[in-house]
């Protein structure tokens, strides 16, 4: 998944209550590489006040886990571009069932 903001929690939200990424192999990958705002906590609801200048993919995977303690999430930090091939690769798209898209502009 790209992005961990309002539209990510929710994502994250939905496919933890629906018990997907539970099963020892399987896990989704949340990269973002923003840092929580105070303007994000009225609307990025798995932040909290004390998570402010914190990664959201970070804090995004250890809350999502307080819903559901068996969801299996890789936090990665990072963007998806082509200065990130290295990671971002073939062999890392042959690995994933379906990419989520949780941006909400082109930028990010």
């Amino acid at each position: 998944m790209v992005g961990a903001g309002a539209i990510g929690c929710e994502y994250l939200k939905l496919l933890g209550l629906m018990g997907v990424a539970t099963k020892n192999n399987c896990t989704i990958n949340v990269t973002d590489n923003d840092c929580i705002e105070n303007s994000n906590l009225n609307r990025q609801f798995l932040f909290k006040k004390e998570h402010i200048d914190k990664s959201k993919s970070l804090i995004a995977c250890e809350e999502i886990k307080k819903i559901n303690p068996e969801f299996n999430c890789e936090n990665l930090q990072i963007e998806v571009r082509e200065e990130n091939e290295d990671i971002f690769n073939e062999d890392f798209y042959k690995k994933q069932d379906f990419v989520l898209i949780a941006v909400n502009n082109i930028k990010a």
